[in-house]
């Protein structure tokens, strides 16, 4: 797998995480409202942590490169540990712990999709290769 293909990779799984984020703070939300949605919520809460664990694979796979911003892979551990803990303390009823701690991981998960799309260091190969074709339309071929 190249670099440009593992960023992109990063950028769709850290994308799908949030939106699955999203659909949990909702979920939640019904749930605390007395509709009988905890079992989509405790569904839905393994897709986030699957994510997590996506998305540091590709962070992982990237950290050698030139073209992982330095808080990535940092942020990239966190979640899917902040994701256990946020999974543990809804099972075991700590509301307390569970609900800070999600919004609290929607917002950095939020913070750093953001910046993986905003990320000119993430684009790296692909945004170089593009810009050396675009070079090249305007010449004339030399036989």
């Amino acid at each position: 797998m190249n670099a440009s293909l593992a960023a992109t990779g990063l950028r769709i799984g850290a994308s799908v995480q949030v939106l699955a984020m999203l659909a949990q703070a909702v979920l939640a939300g019904l749930a605390l409202s007395g509709r009988p949605v905890l079992p989509a919520h405790m569904v839905n809460g393994s897709v986030v942590l699957l994510g997590g664990f996506v998305q540091l694979i590709f962070a992982l796979w990237l950290r050698n490169s030139n073209e992982l911003p330095p808080y990535t892979l940092s942020a990239s551990i966190a979640l899917p540990a902040g994701e256990a803990l946020q999974m543990a303390s809804g099972r075991l009823g700590l509301l307390a712990v569970h609900l800070p701690l999600g919004v609290g991981l929607f917002g950095l998960m939020a913070w750093l999709t953001c910046r993986l799309f905003a990320s000119r260091q993430l684009a790296g190969r692909a945004g170089a290769r593009l810009e050396r074709e675009s070079w090249r339309v305007g010449t004339v071929a030399e036989d």
